[in-house]
């Protein structure tokens, strides 16, 4: 009863005759199929396309701003760091413990720990005239802000730009998953804020920045996925009036409420996987048969 109904029938093992032929054609058929079967895997585990899709969710927090600015000619008994939020200035207690301040000389490139005024008498800063903001001042909003460095009217202002960036550091292995990116997806900080210098004609010359920050979660192949932030940069020479009680640098931001999402991920599930690999080695197997018997004709 059960043979009526046998879409498998098997032929006479009698009937059945192995050849050279058939065992060179077999031969080729099994590298055949496990090559395609190793690229078809090495597909779906590995890498795929770069794909750059704007997300639903709302901007993110870059939690922290960080800073390394040069001032060469600036003493810093004169300067005064500010955060503002829009157009209020916002609490920043703490930032004397996250952003420090030091003496600095630009022909040596040496620094060392800036001391407040002591009973109104200023510190011999003759052999360093500069000052030097490094660190990092906390930041967890996504609103527009700026980062304010006044002086005296008449200061000089010109200053250098080693590091200027949002969020918080990158590891090793993350900027390694970067590196693998094409560029344009790859850049995190911006070249122009990345030791660049910006010097003041004039005692009337200040440079203000400004720099759009896009929230960027990244889902790489064969790493966690991570948060970073790209940044767009512009600065212009602005007129400061001599009038004026004070002379101000500024970085303003504005933070995307926008996120990107950016992966190299292979978008294909398994099942999807499964489907593939059993059709390409069913593909390969039928056009190997098909050769055989062709090449048996002409014999």
């Amino acid at each position: 009863m059960k043979g009526a109904i046998d879409m498998y029938r098997k032929i006479s093992p009698d009937l059945v005759v192995a050849t050279n032929r058939g065992g060179a054609f077999s031969i080729g058929a099994i590298v055949l199929m496990s090559y395609l079967a190793f690229v078809e895997t090495w597909a779906f585990v590995g890498s795929g396309d770069v794909r750059e899709k704007i997300d639903v969710e709302l901007g993110l927090s870059p939690a922290r701003i960080n800073i390394d600015i040069e001032f060469p000619k600036l003493n810093c008994d004169d300067a005064t760091v500010e955060l503002w939020r829009g157009k209020s200035r916002a609490a920043t207690h703490g930032l004397e413990r996250t952003l420090r301040v030091r003496r600095f000389d630009d022909a040596t490139k040496r620094s060392q720990p800036y001391r407040k005024i002591v009973d109104g008498v200023k510190a011999d800063t003759s052999d360093m005239p500069g000052c030097k903001l490094q660190g990092f001042i906390a930041y967890e909003h996504t609103s527009p802000g700026t980062v304010a460095i006044s002086a005296p009217a008449g200061s000089d202002l010109s200053h250098h730009v080693v590091d200027f960036t949002f969020g918080m550091p990158l590891s090793r292995s993350q900027r390694a998953g970067l590196r693998s990116l094409p560029e344009r997806y790859a850049k995190t900080e911006a070249p122009t804020l990345q030791r660049a210098r910006y010097l003041s004609p004039s005692a009337d010359k200040v440079f203000h920045h400004f720099v759009h920050v896009v929230p960027t979660k990244y889902q790489l192949s064969n790493r966690r996925g991570f948060t970073a932030f790209q940044l767009l940069h512009q600065n212009h020479l602005s007129h400061q009036e001599t009038e004026g009680e004070t002379v101000v640098t500024r970085f303003g931001f504005d933070i995307s409420p926008m996120t990107a999402l950016v992966s190299n991920r292979s978008a294909k599930r398994w099942y999807d996987y499964i489907t593939s690999l059993l059709s390409i080695l069913g593909g390969a197997f039928t056009v190997v048969s098909l050769l055989e018997r062709f090449a048996g004709a002409l014999a």
